[in-house]
């Protein structure tokens, strides 16, 4: 009985074939996976917010400003935390967290969707009163 390939041949392709497979599969898992965690920017407030993952939830802390006097108060109070217990509920949905407004002094729950991987986008409700805000990638 004869084979078409040797050995050798054989195992380069499979060695070739699977290398494909991981490629493949490798580049879908990381588009399928886009994360929230980083830096992102408030354009309109002129903030910068550093978003985490802590024990399967994910925060956000205000880490500067473009307001010389309201980036003297970040860095003298330390950590301020703005964003507070957002769950995943799908690549694009965190929901079922708080947003806090330190002038306002007040609490609001929110969800974030990212839009694509430069964009998020804020739904934040108070009462009846709704508000839709977007942040940018830093």
């Amino acid at each position: 009985m004869k084979f078409p390939m040797n050995l050798r041949q054989t195992q380069w392709l499979t060695k070739t074939v699977t290398l494909f497979f991981v490629s493949i599969l490798t580049a879908f898992s990381f588009r399928a996976h886009a994360q929230i965690e980083g830096q992102w920017k408030d354009t309109e407030k002129g903030i910068t917010i550093f978003i985490y993952e802590q024990e399967g939830k994910y925060f956000g802390r205000l880490i500067s400003s473009e307001d010389a006097e309201q980036n003297k108060q970040i860095q003298e109070n330390g950590k301020i935390v703005l964003l507070r217990d957002f769950e995943k509920k799908s690549d694009t949905k965190f929901c079922c967290g708080t947003i806090f407004q330190p002038k306002a002094k007040r609490t609001l729950d929110a969800t974030l969707y990212l839009e694509d991987d430069k964009t998020l986008k804020i739904n934040a409700s108070y009462g009846f009163f709704s508000g839709t805000k977007y942040w940018k990638r830093l």
